[in-house]
């Protein structure tokens, strides 16, 4: 079973430590390109996920029942470029 929590850029999400996946969207008032890297714990911390939406871009991927990507500490949400929106997806 997977748990959502709602996406804040710039800042770390303690309770997703088992990252299952994510959806997000570009959600500009004007449509624009958006980058972001999921990273794990930090700013600088190691990336795991490098997200590039074009303008009016959604992706959604899930990594399958029981497959997740280990972010002891979180996962840091870095908006590169643009704005969005969206969930990270916790294994739990």
């Amino acid at each position: 079973m997977q748990k959502g929590t709602a996406i804040t850029g710039g800042a770390n999400h303690p309770g997703v430590t088992r990252l299952a996946g994510f959806t997000i969207r570009e959600s500009a008032g004007t449509a624009a390109v958006a980058t972001v890297k999921l990273r794990k714990e930090t700013a600088g911390g190691l990336t795991l996920e490098m997200i590039e939406l074009v303008a009016n871009g959604s992706l959604t991927v899930t990594y399958g029942q029981g497959n997740w990507k280990e972010a002891s500490g979180g996962v840091w949400v870095e908006v590169v470029a643009g704005t969005v929106e969206g969930t990270l997806f916790q294994d739990s």
